[in-house]
């Protein structure tokens, strides 16, 4: 009978790449609904819940190759300009909840989603003072609400299915055997 566990390291890479994964169809699901919050251009973030996840579980590298996917996705569908407000965004959350994960007894997940969601917004916000000029300082105060309540949110989310999705890959790593043999 033939062994069909992976190496750690191919499981990580294998893992990575389904998050990379998961996380830009949950960013493009979300972008077809673009009114779900009153605010123009605010979304819920929910791919930083999967960004968070892969920190968590897998590490800093693991959570950049999804900061990177994602914004490779919306360079390549949405333009340059949404790749790296994308790229900036998701980045600057990333360092963030990195930090915030690596001391989590401290802040809970919901300390990490607000954080995420703050920082993300802030990336962003640098990117658009450059594009558009000092105009956007003005809708500061209602990114920084919409941020905090889009990163309750996310860190309820991510307190939900954080466990459960580590849960999953700690079984992957397990060695379960497939039924396809």
């Amino acid at each position: 009978m033939k062994n069909n566990t992976l190496n750690p390291k191919n499981l990580k890479t294998v893992q990575t790449a389904l998050l990379c994964s998961a996380a830009i169809v949950v960013s493009f699901v979300e972008s077809l609904f673009p009114y779900v919050l009153p605010v123009p251009g605010a979304k819920l973030g929910l791919a930083n819940i999967i960004t968070a996840v892969a920190i968590d579980a897998l590490g800093f590298v693991p959570g950049l190759c999804i900061v990177i996917s994602k914004a490779l996705f919306a360079l390549l569908t949405r333009g340059v300009l949404a790749g790296v407000m994308s790229f900036s965004g998701s980045a600057l959350s990333m360092l963030v909840m990195y930090l915030f994960i690596k001391s989590k007894f401290l802040f809970g997940y919901l300390g990490i989603g607000v954080s995420g969601a703050l920082a993300h917004n802030t990336g962003q916000f640098v990117v658009a003072y450059f594009v558009c000029g000092r105009a956007v300082i003005y809708y500061i105060p209602v990114l920084l609400i919409t941020s905090a309540l889009t990163g309750c949110v996310s860190g309820i989310a991510l307190g939900i299915l954080s466990t459960k999705l580590i849960k999953t890959m700690n079984f992957m790593k397990s060695g379960a055997k497939t039924k396809h043999t």
